[in-house]
C-alpha cells in the first residue's frame, strides 16, 4: 500500500504533506517515556508484518498490514510506529518514495488511530467482546487505509481512475484476514495479559 515518487500531483504532495504532519504531530503530543517499549514492539510488528509476510490471493499476494492491532494497541501513538517502519522500509528497501512519505504516513495511520481512540476505550469496558472490537479494526483499518489510496489516485489524476477501483477490490480479502489475525490477537491478550493494552488510568471492567 505505497505510495512510489512521482504519481502524485504537487498539489495533492503538499495537501498529504500537511495531513502527514498532523497525524504525526497529534500522535507524539505528550508521549510517555512507559510508552516507549510498546512503540518499538508495534514499529516491528508493522515492519515485519508489512514486510516479510506474504499471503497469496489469487494470482497475487498482499502483506499484512496488522494496522488494526497497532491501533488497538497504541490508541493515539498508533502513527509514531508506522512512520519509524515506513522510514526504514523507505532506506532499507525503497518502499514508497521521499515525495510521497507524508501521504504513505496518513495513509495507513489515520484509520488507525481513528479506530483505536474509538474502540479502544469500548474493549476497556466489555473486554468479552474483544474479538468483536479486534475484528472490526482490522477489518475497518484495511478499509479505510484502501479508501484513502483509492481516493488519493482518483484525485491525482484521472488514469488512476481504474486503479483506484481495482485497490478497493483487491484490499477486501486482506480486510477479512487481518479482522480475523486481530480479533484472535486481542481475545489472547485480553484473558492472558491485559495489562499490555491498558494503563492504570484507563476504565477497565
Amino acid at each position: 500500500m505505497h505510495i512510489s515518487d512521482g504519481v502524485l500531483s504537487l498539489p495533492l504532495i503538499a495537501a498529504a504533506s500537511l495531513a502527514g504532519a498532523g497525524t504525526l504531530a497529534v500522535s507524539l503530543w505528550q508521549i510517555r517515556p512507559s510508552e516507549i517499549s510498546k512503540i518499538s514492539l508495534m514499529t516491528c510488528v508493522f515492519f515485519v508484518g508489512s514486510t516479510v509476510v506474504h499471503i497469496p490471493i489469487g494470482p497475487t499476494s498482499q502483506h499484512l498490514m496488522l494496522t488494526g492491532f497497532i491501533g488497538m494497541v497504541l490508541g493515539r501513538k498508533a502513527a509514531i510506529a508506522v512512520t519509524i517502519a515506513l522510514l526504514l522500509q523507505l532506506f532499507l528497501f525503497r518502499f514508497g518514495g521521499y515525495g510521497s512519505l507524508a501521504a504513505n504516513i496518513f495513509v495507513i495511520s489515520y484509520p488507525a488511530m481513528s479506530l483505536g481512540m474509538i474502540l479502544r476505550p469500548l474493549l476497556a469496558k466489555h473486554k468479552n467482546m474483544a474479538f468483536v472490537y479486534g475484528f472490526l479494526a482490522g477489518f475497518l483499518a484495511v478499509a479505510g487505509s484502501a479508501l484513502l489510496l483509492a481516493g488519493i489516485l482518483w484525485e491525482s489524476h484521472q488514469r488512476f481512475a481504474f486503479a483506484s477501483h481495482m485497490i478497493i477490490i483487491l484490499y477486501v480479502p486482506l480486510m477479512f484476514i487481518e479482522g480475523f489475525v486481530t480479533g484472535f490477537a486481542l481475545q489472547m491478550i485480553v484473558r492472558i495479559r491485559p495489562n499490555f493494552l491498558f494503563s492504570r488510568d484507563e476504565t477497565t471492567a
